[in-house]
């Protein structure tokens, strides 16, 4: 009797923790349920007849008005003069004075530097001043690095980063009050893979994330521009991240990762392949679900310079909340 209590407690005990585990799995799918109403108001079904609204109340202007709508048919636009040059050249003369400073600047990582793509790795700026000068200058000229947050050490990049002119547009774009986030400062072409930035951010609420990709020189169609693919912003998520944003390119397998890759390069084929051959200050803002890449490098003489940053609203970045092992 005593063997038949002890089976039916085990039982009883594998049957609660089941239950609790389903009870998890219920809570965590509800907590990321995509529900069409918390989309950004450009992402909605009726998103043309609140710009139309919103135009005609005087809320927005003729030329916000048309960029809001070239932002629901194709998921960017481009801002002539967005930023003045006279900020972008003395951002570049920081970013080169990093190569010869007296001394090294505490946090900042030159990533993906190296004497050829095969020894490429993350630097600190100690042990780049370490290296010979003709060492950092033979890395720098032949290795695709670039640096994160500039911002936090260029009085000239922080005035770019929280420039109320793009503050503003995103903010409008979204919906709420929103603020660059995150940075990235690029000397040449990125040569990166297609790929949305929503896969590589843990965005909830859906679509609350927007790129802007500003010009800090005049772009040359050989230097590998931005290369993006107007409409696709309208695309689902890869069906393999199915509990986004906990599933995406940050947490996914290797098997999964390529064939994300794989699956973006397809669905690009679908639709028409732009350029954005940029002029200095201008600025391209594109949607979190468009897809993009780095165009082919044709010179690599060339320079691509050019200052990134990413707008959310506050509470949407939920990088925190989501569980390991990642792959950055």
């Amino acid at each position: 009797m005593n063997l038949l209590n002890s089976i039916n407690s085990v039982k009883l005990r594998l049957k609660n923790l089941l239950s609790n585990a389903e009870r998890s799995q219920a809570i965590e799918e509800e907590k990321w349920a995509m529900q069409p109403q918390y989309l950004p108001w450009l992402d909605r079904p009726n998103a043309k007849k609140l710009l139309a609204a919103k135009y005609k109340s005087k809320a927005i202007s003729s030329q916000e008005y048309e960029w809001l709508r070239q932002w629901i048919d194709e998921g960017y636009f481009v801002v002539d003069d967005a930023i003045d040059r006279n900020l972008l050249n003395p951002m570049i003369a920081d970013l080169d004075n990093l190569w010869y400073a007296d001394e090294p600047i505490p946090g900042v990582i030159i990533h993906n530097l190296g004497l050829d793509k095969d020894s490429c790795r993350d630097y600190t700026h100690a042990e780049v001043l370490s290296l010979e000068q003709s060492v950092r200058e033979q890395m720098r000229d032949n290795s695709n690095w670039r640096i994160h947050e500039l911002y936090k050490i260029s009085e000239n990049a922080r005035q770019i980063f929280y420039s109320p002119t793009l503050a503003h547009l995103a903010s409008l774009v979204l919906g709420k009050e929103s603020h660059p986030k995150y940075s990235i400062s690029f000397h040449w072409g990125s040569g990166q893979f297609l790929h949305q930035d929503m896969a590589v951010f843990h965005i909830f609420p859906l679509n609350y994330l927007l790129g802007v990709w500003v010009a800090a020189e005049d772009i040359s169609p050989d230097s590998g521009p931005l290369v993006f693919y107007p409409g696709s912003h309208k695309e689902k998520m890869y069906e393999k991240f199915d509990n986004y944003p906990q599933t995406n390119l940050r947490t996914a397998d290797k098997e999964t990762f390529h064939t994300y890759i794989d699956s973006v390069n397809q669905v690009a084929k679908k639709y028409e392949r732009k350029e954005f051959i940029a002029k200095k200050g201008q600025a391209l803002f594109w949607h979190g679900m468009l897809i993009h890449g780095g165009g082919r490098i044709n010179n690599p003489s060339l320079t691509r310079r050019s200052f990134v940053i990413h707008y959310t609203p506050e509470g949407v970045d939920r990088a925190t909340e989501i569980e390991g092992p990642f792959n950055w």
